[in-house]
């Protein structure tokens, strides 16, 4: 269990949750790939599995309120296309938290960073169709 009084300690750290909030809600209003930035900042700054518990919430929390938001614009046939994978990419989440030593973990994300990027570059270059869509 993560204690939150130690984790934000110092002034420092709050002051990169609160910019890597503001990138993860950016990206959620269109702009991609940005809050690639805020993962490895955040594994910096908290560690790699602590920051797996303070950014994975904040992400889920972002798309709540951009559905929310969003609600009528929705193209809900994607939405309940891709929600069962990202249900079970939540629960493979925490899966790997409990079983994978953190010294593999920070292994582990910059795997899924540099996979992601590559994917994401992919598709821009047209590589590829979407494939959500």
């Amino acid at each position: 269990m993560i204690d939150f009084g130690q984790l934000f300690s110092s002034g420092s750290q709050m002051w990169v949750l609160f910019f890597c909030a503001l990138l993860i809600g950016m990206s959620k209003t269109g702009m991609q790939g940005i809050n690639v930035i805020s993962i490895p900042l955040m594994a910096m700054v908290f560690g790699a599995k602590p920051s797996t518990g303070v950014v994975l919430p904040m992400l889920c929390f972002a798309d709540i309120i951009a559905v929310v938001c969003y609600r009528r614009a929705a193209e809900w046939k994607y939405i309940f296309k891709l929600l069962p994978t990202a249900v079970a990419g939540f629960f493979v989440a925490i899966f790997a938290d409990s079983f994978v030593p953190q010294g593999q973990f920070k292994i582990l994300i910059a795997a899924c960073i540099f996979i992601g990027l590559a994917v994401m570059l992919w598709t821009e270059r047209g590589g590829g169709k979407d494939p959500a869509f």
